[in-house]
């Protein structure tokens, strides 16, 4: 896995640094949008040739009350990301997990 190693490396230091171009009015701060993210992570991998493809699987969908009483769909989401390196064919998987939460009229689930 040298040569993907050695494009990470690369893909690393493009972006070591991401604006947050992203504002949180209540909590009045700043942040880097999952967009601005996505688009200078991607772009760096394109122009060093690898390839990326992300696996998504629901964990669970539960309903739970909140404090003030209503019912909302908590969703927790597994997400497996495979990366190849176009010239070797070198592969590497990046897992992880995450859960949202959304009131039970603005949620469809299918």
């Amino acid at each position: 896995m040298q040569k993907l190693a050695s494009k990470f490396i690369e893909v690393m230091q493009e972006c070591h640094h991401i604006a947050k171009n992203g504002t949180n009015t209540f909590h009045k701060y700043k942040y880097a949008t999952s967009a601005d993210v996505l688009e200078k992570v991607n772009a760096a991998l394109v122009k060093h040739g690898i390839a990326s493809t992300a696996l998504p699987e629901i964990i669970s969908i539960t309903d739970v009350q909140t404090a003030k009483g209503s019912i909302e769909h908590l969703a927790t989401v597994k997400v497996e990301i495979l990366l190849i390196d176009k010239e070797s064919g070198e592969q590497f998987v990046l897992c992880g997990l995450g859960s949202g939460q959304e009131d039970r009229k603005s949620t469809r689930l299918n």
